[in-house]
């Protein structure tokens, strides 16, 4: 005979119950969050993907008091319960959100991500693959969606928050804060120096002594190896048109097209 915790466990595995838990504990746990985002505005790092945002996320999280958030996209949809109720409720109210946004070079971050997602772009496993590096690259030209980080801003930070990085010039010292209404943006390259990160953050957030702890290096990767023989290679001068003379590289790296342009080609002039 079963005892009354043994019943009452066996109960809430029946499916239809085990619904009305979970509807039960979601519900009570997006009201812990609405109650506490409240209390001190949510961080949340919204950026493209493979521009250095790990090590500000994770160190932010172990040091701001509130809520500290991550993801590429803003919707309903996001698996992570408090992002997809932090845009709900932010179509509702637009109550104040710090956001943190980062930039990268757009040759050397699509490279960056290439790699990350070698099997969804190759079709192959890192581990199983036998490409030539030359077979690599034109895996890279040809399947990787390059467009993304060139217009990630606006599809994203313009779109949902009524932001035009574009609107204005963007300082040679590689950041700025913007602000609209009840939110704030926090842009800045990803290779400015790690101090600078930290008084920017610090000042941005109010958190006294703010310290990065750097995490998710490619070296660590299984792929290293063959991604540090990769970056030598040159690019085809057409992709370094396509990506250099947008509007995210005039905006971004107009001082640096010249430099970028060698880095990725022998033959640049």
């Amino acid at each position: 005979m079963l005892t009354q915790t043994e019943l009452k466990n066996k109960i809430k595995q029946i499916p239809f119950v085990k619904q009305i838990l979970n509807h039960r504990n979601e519900k009570r746990y997006r009201l812990n969050f609405e109650k506490k985002i409240r209390e001190n505005p949510p961080v949340y790092v919204f950026q493209m993907g493979k521009v250095g945002s790990s090590s500000a996320f994770h160190s932010i999280k172990k040091q701001y008091k509130g809520f500290c958030l991550r993801s590429h996209w803003f919707s309903s949809q996001e698996a992570d319960i408090r992002i997809s109720t932090l845009y709900k409720i932010y179509q509702k109210e637009k109550f104040p959100i710090k956001i943190i946004s980062m930039l990268r070079e757009p040759v050397s971050r699509n490279i960056s991500a290439f790699f990350q997602n070698f099997e969804r772009d190759t079709g192959v496993n890192y581990k199983e693959h036998n490409f030539s590096l030359e077979e690599i690259r034109e895996l890279f030209l040809k399947n990787y969606k390059h467009q993304m980080p060139l217009t990630w801003l606006d599809d994203n930070i313009n779109n949902h928050f009524d932001i035009d990085v574009y609107a204005s010039s963007f300082p040679e010292e590689g950041y700025k804060v913007y602000k609209n209404e009840s939110i704030e943006l926090l842009l800045y390259k990803h290779d400015i120096e790690d101090v600078i990160k930290e008084e920017l953050i610090a000042g941005y957030l109010q958190i006294p002594d703010f310290k990065l702890s750097n995490i998710n290096e490619a070296g660590a990767k299984e792929y290293a190896a063959t991604y540090k023989e990769f970056i030598k290679m040159d690019m085809p001068k057409t992709y370094l048109d396509m990506m250099l003379n947008s509007k995210y590289s005039r905006q971004f790296y107009a001082e640096d097209v010249i430099k970028i342009r060698k880095k990725w080609s022998k033959n640049a002039d």
